[in-house]
């Protein structure tokens, strides 16, 4: 999404974090993700994820409910015009969610995730869909 107000432009991928899963088995699954923000007004304010998770399925059955375990890595970024340090920050973290039949080929997520970095802990919880080519 790019969006343009009063002298500022937002650009953004539409989505909290865009994430594409690979199979490696009927359990588990490689999936990186990336989130991207960028401000730009009277200066640049730039934010943004890069990672990869494993997600292990309790069961390789996918007609009902799935639960699953996601440990996970990511970098976290910000960059400030006019400034010459990129903070960025290693963060790791695990979560426990559930994969919800919704339509053929489409399911809810919904997952609860504890993250920590250098300094700071977080808990989130996240809702999204999966969507499956096969």
């Amino acid at each position: 999404m790019i969006e343009h107000t009063a002298g500022a432009t937002i650009v953004s991928i539409p989505v909290a974090l865009f994430r594409v899963g690979f199979f490696v088995s009927p359990q588990v699954s490689i999936e990186p993700f990336v989130n991207f923000n960028s401000t730009h007004g009277n200066g640049t304010f730039t934010t943004g994820r890069v990672g990869a998770g494993l997600l292990w399925h309790f069961t390789a059955a996918t007609s009902g409910v799935q639960p699953y375990i996601r440990p996970f890595i990511e970098d976290d970024f910000a960059y400030v015009s006019g400034r010459q340090n990129t903070a960025g920050s290693a963060v790791f973290g695990i979560g426990l969610g559930l994969k919800i039949p919704l339509a053929d080929r489409l399911r809810w997520r919904i997952e609860g995730a504890y993250a920590s970095a250098t300094g700071e802990s977080r808990i989130m919880g996240l809702v999204g869909l999966s969507f499956f080519t096969h």
